[in-house]
């Protein structure tokens, strides 16, 4: 029959983390501290992708309401999506719309020969830059906050 001391050091034996147990809990650790940053980035960056995907988009859609559509001018974005061509919005809202990104027009860039549409990153964002495209077609980079001109950065499609 066993004391009460065996029961008690048997008990701790069993208790008590072994050096493979603590080598595992390391290497586990280590593993996490490399590959969220890395997939945290790489969500980023699918994210961006379609913000700079969607806007180029967009901006297909008002080459189709000022020619196709012979409107003879560009569209704000609330205008494409009250335009319909074949039963369908040129432009739904899911069409300019991308987690951690707000779609708008450039200021006063609208005309009867000119746009510029803006993705921007929203506040939970912390990209530091911001894309744009105007009536040339041309995706360009630009600071999180602007200016949104022809001078930005172009960017490879």
């Amino acid at each position: 029959m066993q004391t009460r001391s065996e029961k008690n050091n048997q008990t701790q034996a069993r208790a008590r983390f072994g050096p493979l147990t603590l080598l595992l809990a390391a290497v586990i650790g280590v593993i996490a501290a490399i590959a969220i940053p890395s997939m945290i980035a790489s969500r980023r960056a699918a994210y961006e992708g379609t913000a700079k995907a969607k806007l180029a988009q967009a901006a297909g859609q008002e080459r189709m309401f000022r020619s196709t559509l012979k409107k003879n001018r560009y569209a704000t974005l609330s205008e494409l999506q009250a335009t319909t061509s074949g039963g369908a919005p040129l432009v739904s809202a899911a069409d300019v719309s991308a987690s951690g990104w707000t779609f708008s027009e450039v200021d006063s860039s609208i005309t009867a020969t000119t746009f510029g549409l803006k993705a921007v990153p929203d506040d939970s964002n912390p990209a530091d830059r911001s894309y744009v495209i105007f009536e040339d077609h041309e995706l360009r980079r630009c600071a999180r906050t602007g200016p949104w001109t022809h001078a930005c950065d172009r960017v490879e499609q």
